[in-house]
């Protein structure tokens, strides 16, 4: 899983949707984007949307607002390939045929000032990519039947040929031993196990390392919709995740829920080998709330006895 995250969540957070959450202090625009929508394929018809000019990265596994043409903000959900899903139920949220988020029937739109959005621009791409009359509409030119949303194609205007910025998650601040995430809402400390290190990437979505010196603990984010387009149950991931073969927990089992600190956490353990030892790698799930990921802990005995529970015990909200 490590490289496979590459793709898969830009998750601009302070711009996702949280039901029943708090406004968003300074909420602004994130900068320019543009609606697309592909002409063939199994996605024919549906719509993504791209954040950069040259089309190479787009909004995915993630609810994101959006201002259309017409200055209505809206909020879509947008699938792990980039998606826009339509017509379903997604976090208790309902969307209607065009992907927007509808409350008794109204489709919800949020004030200039209250959240963060991209702004659909019918000419964001153009200046990189040039189109010809076959291939989009006239500069400022809608489909007429969605008003909102720019009709483009040729190469590029696919999210399968597009990068999603995968840093959609915040990495923690070290300070000694100890280590805080207000993205993820928590703080742990390692008292005299071993000082933590942060080893965010773009790829693999780890946010911190520690050791002892035999036994490994590593924190990490993983979208909850990795194995199942559209799953939000953390359930269902642990089950995915323990089925996994790279993640190294076949034949291991998940057991019950363990409370760790502040957190209740879905556990899975599997013995590891040790001719003296009831030795165990542990894997430690919970959704990180008010967004789409899982945070997933792993501890990895390697033979030794450090469990690291006495640090996972100290995890505290921080917010």
């Amino acid at each position: 899983m490590k490289k496979s995250l590459r793709r898969v969540s830009l998750s601009v957070l302070t711009g996702a949707l949280v039901l029943g959450g708090a406004m968003v202090a300074n909420a602004q625009s994130l900068g320019q984007g543009q609606w697309l929508k592909s002409e063939s394929g199994e996605h024919a018809g549906d719509y993504w949307f791209t954040v950069d000019p040259d089309g190479k990265k787009c909004i995915a596994n993630t609810w994101h607002w959006v201002k259309d043409n017409d200055g209505k903000i809206r909020c879509y959900y947008f699938d792990a390939n980039g998606w826009v899903v339509k017509n379903t139920v997604i976090d208790g949220a309902t969307v209607d045929a065009d992907g927007r988020w509808v409350e008794n029937g109204q489709v919800v739109e949020a004030a200039e000032g209250e959240k963060d959005y991209y702004e659909h621009s019918s000419t964001f791409i153009s200046a990189l990519r040039p189109k010809t009359e076959e291939q989009a509409p006239a500069q400022g030119q809608t489909n007429a039947t969605k008003p909102n949303k720019v009709v483009s194609k040729g190469q590029g205007d696919n999210p399968a040929s597009a990068q999603a910025d995968a840093l959609g998650y915040a990495i923690s601040d070290v300070n000694g031993y100890v280590a805080t995430n207000n993205w993820a809402n928590y703080s742990i400390n390692f008292g005299s196990i071993a000082r933590p290190v942060t080893k965010g990437t773009a790829e693999d979505g780890i946010d911190l390392y520690v050791t002892d010196g035999g036994s490994e603990l590593t924190i990490r984010y993983v979208p909850l919709s990795y194995y199942k387009a559209g799953n939000t149950d953390v359930n269902a991931f642990a089950a995915s995740y323990l089925a996994d073969k790279r993640e190294g927990m076949t034949g291991g089992k998940i057991d019950a829920d363990i409370q760790l600190g502040a957190y209740t956490f879905k556990q899975i353990t599997k013995k590891a080998p040790h001719p003296q030892f009831e030795l165990y790698d542990h894997t430690y799930i919970r959704p990180v709330e008010g967004t789409s990921y899982a945070q997933v802990i792993t501890v990895k005995q390697n033979g030794y006895e450090q469990d690291f529970l006495s640090a996972l015990n100290t995890i505290a909200k921080v917010r």
